[in-house]
């Protein structure tokens, strides 16, 4: 029995179609992941900046106390 083009379009659309929500899928989860590490590095970055900011001031401020009472 031989098939008309329109069973072999009805078997390639289907395909095509599960191929391209695939894609999108694999697309959409790189662009999640990206988009997660890039927060994390950036709240990383900013956490240890203020802690590097805080360290610094408490020990200007031990050194400026400590200077002074000892004067």
């Amino acid at each position: 029995m031989l098939r008309s083009s329109s069973d072999t379009t009805r078997l390639v659309v289907p395909i095509c179609r599960t191929k391209v929500v695939g894609v999108v899928v694999v697309v959409v989860v790189v662009v999640v992941v990206v988009v997660i590490v890039v927060v994390v590095v950036v709240v990383v970055v900013v956490v240890v900046e203020v802690v590097v900011v805080v360290v610094v001031v408490v020990v200007v401020v031990v050194v400026v106390v400590v200077g002074w009472w000892w004067w």
